[in-house]
């Protein structure tokens, strides 16, 4: 360009202007302020724009408001342009991601607890627990993210606060005794013993767990009808009551089962567990709910009947 415009007679400088790395305004300043300075030296009257594109064509604006453009020539093979231009998207999508807390929760917030998590696991030689809790997380948050349950529980946090906690500690609880039942299973596959005393070891161990998270899950309704002062309190602290005779039961059973030899048959499974008393304590548990809900749910009828006749 330069030979070209000399053999036809024009008096040409040469002069490079370049912006800033950080790109923006501070850029455009820059750019501003050599070409000002350029103008002032060779006394130009106008100029040939000379780029590799990308970015660069934003400032044409700014190089025209200070002199007239004779040309504009982009010195660049269209595969670089191609290259360059997805350089500069995948840029801005990174500082969209880093930009918006919602972006970023999900591309860096969740896979940065996922690494912890993961290396917790990893330190104390749990490679295997550690990809299974990899994929329940990643579960958990496609669940969350897929059926756009994310709105739902800010609204109920927003709501209830303390429900929502008591919801969450309740699920990681139950989480925690799904594992260890998995846990439990793979080893008594490979420790092979009786199908019984598997269950056995499960209830004893894991049961009061599904019960506790369980009883965690239904104190939030429990606590909210309770500050209402909601007749219907009652239905959930039966409920707790009944899931605890049902977790002690369960731990009793697992004992009984733990307690027989490997010998033992069908029958003697069922002997130990009359003699024990179990069945007796189930027919219990269920007569008390029973008699204890009928009595409740009378008086809950009695005391609405009232409040409408005032």
């Amino acid at each position: 360009i330069y030979r070209d415009m000399v053999d036809q007679g024009y008096r040409v400088e040469v002069a490079a202007i370049s912006g800033d790395q950080r790109g923006g305004l501070k850029a455009v300043e820059r750019i501003r302020s050599q070409l000002i300075d350029v103008i002032n030296l060779t006394d130009s009257k106008s100029v040939i724009v000379v780029s590799d594109g990308g970015e660069d064509e934003k400032v044409i604006p700014v190089i025209e408001s200070i002199v007239p453009i004779f040309y504009v020539k982009t010195v660049v093979i269209e595969q670089a342009r191609a290259v360059e231009q997805t350089y500069i998207l995948i840029w801005r999508y990174v500082k969209k991601v880093l930009s918006e807390p919602r972006l970023s929760r999900l591309v860096i917030g969740y896979p940065g607890l996922l690494l912890i998590l993961v290396g917790l696991m990893l330190f104390f030689d749990l490679l295997q627990q550690a990809l299974m809790v990899s994929l329940i997380f990643l579960g958990i948050v496609m669940i969350i993210k897929g059926f756009n349950l994310e709105d739902s529980l800010i609204n109920m946090w927003k709501r209830n606060p303390s429900g929502t906690i008591l919801a969450a500690v309740g699920a990681i609880v139950m989480g925690i005794a799904i594992m260890l039942t998995w846990f439990s299973l793979a080893q008594a596959l490979q420790h092979p013993q009786r199908d019984f005393k598997i269950v056995g070891n499960i209830l004893e161990n894991v049961s009061w767990l599904y019960g506790l998270s369980i009883s965690v899950l239904l104190l939030g309704p429990l606590i909210k009808r309770i500050l209402s002062r909601s007749i219907r309190a009652w239905r959930y602290a039966v409920i707790l009551t009944m899931v605890a005779m049902f977790t002690l039961l369960l731990r009793d059973i697992g004992l009984v089962l733990l307690s027989l030899p490997d010998t033992a048959t069908a029958r003697d499974i069922v002997d130990a567990m009359w003699s024990s008393n179990t069945f007796q304590g189930l027919i219990t548990i269920v007569v008390t709910v029973i008699i204890a809900s009928s009595l409740l749910q009378l008086v809950e009828v009695t005391i609405t009947r009232r409040r409408k006749s005032k």
